[in-house]
């Protein structure tokens, strides 16, 4: 590439006859599902919060009589510790709070059995309608079998469309669900979560896909209809190794501004953010993009390794993958040649290069 520099201090560039392109993917595992939803609809899902019930005050005899049996944690006094996210017990074993293995936070829940979750009282909470997608989500760790059930009342049930995860005894591991509701005239949803076996429990999420009605699509402004994006000159050595932390990659101007396929007027839910530079002999582009469980997802993708056709593991350093990856097309004004570069979460990466013939958006392909 051929730099010309602009007076901000910004460049652009002019192909020349070798260009070196380096990709640095960092991927961030955040609750995204590349739907609009609402929040968290229960009560403090990481666990954080619990209230101590002593004898012979408050719900005591709920706690204490109605509910014997439960394996509580108690506090010095012997007041039985509740927390925020319980509504109610179901057929429950054992009930208390764990410190000393936690997914994320200071405390998580030790539970056998089941019990109904509290709201957290967000607008429209637990209403429903035939229809809606509910979208579950929560980190488990032991030896056992686990299932958040969603009760609806009303002419109405909910059925499972997609499960994701398994619980492992040594470790944390996310489980998902895809949840929707059916019937002529449903009204509300209760969740309850049910272990089989003594399990630990943190960082629970239920969230509703919006419904039609209830969208907000950010249109893209006017002027940002070209969708121009400038590269800054690297301050340093820029390592190629997915981490963006190089002082160079803070000062770098961020762009997003990614849409949908199949919208191209509106911004994406959940868009992907990237930054460009360039030294003297190459440029570099970084990309954060949010994937939900992320290191489960990496997990799944490792343990399903890409096979060539008798059934041996391909190399990653030739192989297109388009599991959870990413591409990047490039292609000079005025001319007809593209390079095209694809990176994978689980490490297979490709560059190859083609045309495209006139007039028809369409072209042929080689590898590089």
């Amino acid at each position: 590439m051929r730099q010309e520099s602009g007076n901000d201090g910004t460049a652009w560039f002019r192909p020349a006859r070798r260009m070196v392109i380096f990709l640095c993917m960092l991927l961030l595992d955040v609750p995204v599902f590349g739907e609009q939803t609402t929040g968290n609809l229960i009560a403090d899902g990481g666990m954080e919060e619990w209230r101590s019930v002593e004898p012979g005050k408050g719900e005591w005899d709920y706690f204490g009589v109605a509910c014997k049996g439960i394996e509580f944690g108690r506090d010095e006094k012997q007041g039985i510790l509740a927390p925020k996210i319980l509504s109610q017990f179901y057929e429950c074993k054992v009930f208390k709070p764990e410190t000393g293995d936690v997914h994320s936070g200071h405390k998580a829940l030790r539970l056998k059995g089941q019990f109904y979750l509290s709201g957290s009282g967000i607008a429209d909470g637990y209403n429903t309608k035939e229809g809606d997608v509910y979208l579950v989500r929560y980190w488990v760790k032991g030896a056992g079998q686990t299932l958040m059930a969603i009760h609806v009342y009303g002419d109405g049930t909910s059925q499972i469309l997609e499960t994701k995860g398994k619980a492992e005894k040594d470790r944390w591991s996310l489980i998902e669900e895809r949840v929707q509701v059916v019937g002529r005239a449903p009204t509300t949803i209760y969740p309850r979560l049910w272990a089989s076996e003594e399990m630990l429990f943190d960082d629970v999420s239920i969230v509703r896909v919006l419904r039609e009605d209830e969208l907000t699509l950010v249109q893209v402004p006017a002027d940002c209809q070209e969708r121009v994006a400038f590269a800054s000159e690297a301050s340093g050595p820029i390592v190629v190794d997915g981490k963006l932390d190089e002082p160079a990659w803070s000062k770098a101007v961020q762009w997003a501004g990614f849409r949908p396929f199949q919208n191209q007027q509106a911004l994406a839910a959940a868009p992907p953010k990237f930054r460009v530079l360039f030294d003297a002999d190459n440029i570099y582009f970084g990309f954060e993009i949010p994937l939900n469980g992320c290191a489960q997802t990496l997990r799944e993708l490792q343990s399903r390794p890409l096979m060539d056709g008798v059934g041996k593991p391909l190399a990653k350093t030739d192989a297109y993958s388009g599991r959870e990856s990413m591409e990047l097309f490039l292609q000079p004004p005025g001319q007809s040649q593209y390079w095209q570069f694809a990176a994978s979460l689980d490490g297979y990466r490709y560059d190859g290069a083609g045309w495209m013939a006139r007039g028809t958006g369409r072209g042929s392909r080689r590898s590089a």
